[in-house]
């Protein structure tokens, strides 16, 4: 057990005593810093902040674990070094939805996590974005080029153009996903589970394996339109579970259900996606998650606003006693999520009164 660790498993007692939902106050920072229209953060800064991170929250009852396997600094380069391949790109997009930059209005582009560039060539800025493919092509006084992942499937395409005597950025399609959401398209979107490659290992920044359960695993567009992945964990911590969302190999999320929240489900839908990576996007998604030591909970269920309903995951392990109910909604068509005890009457919920609810998911 690594010294993070044991600092999680003290201040997890210690944080239910404090009544602080870090994860609504992380949304709320995310949104005011929006409006304040400040820079997204670029994929290569992202260890750095993330350590960062780990300071300022870790007096709660959430936090970001270690990521100081990664960093920036004169002795080290961003985590991981990508080296891409060049060609076998598809020439068209296949993706749900794109998002189009006009290089030449600036006033337009209202997010600057990717700006297109060719500085240091075609080769170094595909690994700058760790993209897995790329293509370049020149045609005159015009320049493609593409990024594309693991399968060829394009991600970006930029096009610059000669000024001056200099390749200009001009415009670039971006892949996002369908509604203004980041989900990359499955096919039943509300089972939870193992729905993308494999998971990363729960102990991919460090420490001895702990048991752990996957809860979900799946893939979505980042900022530069590549496909990425995150997988969420239950494992246990002293009398609750803790919840963790890592989202790459250097940066997770973790929460935990919580003694206090007497029987409601808890709403987790902050830690389903990467934060970062929904800045100018929409979290389509709601996640609730309720820890029944006592297995005294049939399930929980979403009624949705259509009159149909949805009926949680149930998820158990040997390292802790009962089940953990989750189940995974569209968070616009959310009535009321219902507790359905084994033996009484069921208990309905606004999705406003649940812990960890905030206005914007």
């Amino acid at each position: 057990m690594t010294l993070g660790d044991r600092i999680t498993r003290a201040l997890s007692e210690e944080a239910e005593n404090r009544d602080v939902d870090l994860l609504g106050l992380y949304a709320d920072t995310q949104r005011r810093l929006v409006q304040a229209g400040p820079a997204r953060r670029t994929p290569q800064l992202v260890p750095l902040l993330v350590a960062a991170s780990v300071l300022c929250v870790l007096v709660g009852g959430a936090f970001l674990r270690d990521a100081s396997n990664g960093g920036t600094g004169p002795d080290r380069v961003p985590y991981p070094v990508a080296t891409s391949f060049r060609g076998d790109v598809d020439d068209d997009f296949s993706c749900p939805d794109r998002e189009v930059y006009d290089w030449t209005r600036l006033e337009t582009v209202t997010d600057d996590y990717f700006v297109a560039s060719l500085r240091g060539g075609p080769q170094t800025q595909a690994d700058l974005h760790e993209a897995p493919r790329f293509e370049y092509v020149e045609q005159g006084e015009r320049a493609f080029l593409r990024f594309g992942n693991r399968d060829g499937t394009l991600a970006t395409l930029s096009e610059f153009r000669l000024v001056d005597g200099e390749w200009t950025r001009w415009r670039s399609e971006v892949c996002t996903g369908a509604d203004g959401g980041i989900a990359v398209p499955l096919v039943d979107e509300l089972a939870l589970g193992k729905r993308a490659e494999a998971p990363y290992p729960v102990n991919i920044m460090g420490g001895a394996p702990v048991p752990a359960v996957l809860l979900d695993d799946r893939q979505y567009y980042n900022g530069v339109g590549l496909i990425r992945h995150r997988s969420i964990y239950l494992e246990r911590c002293e009398k609750q579970i803790c919840v963790t969302a890592i989202h790459d190999p250097t940066s997770a999320l973790l929460t935990q259900t919580r003694a206090r929240d007497a029987g409601r489900p808890r709403d987790m839908s902050t830690l389903f996606w990467p934060a970062d990576e929904l800045v100018g996007r929409t979290n389509l998604h709601s996640l609730y998650v309720l820890y029944d030591p006592e297995d005294a909970i049939a399930e929980i269920r979403g009624d949705l606003d259509d009159a149909s309903k949805v009926s949680s995951a149930a998820f158990t392990d040997g390292s802790w006693p009962g089940t953990v109910h989750a189940v995974l909604l569209r968070e616009s068509t959310v009535d009321a999520i219902v507790v359905v005890p084994r033996v009484g009457e069921p208990r309905s919920y606004p999705p406003e009164e649940l812990p960890g609810w905030t206005p914007d998911g």
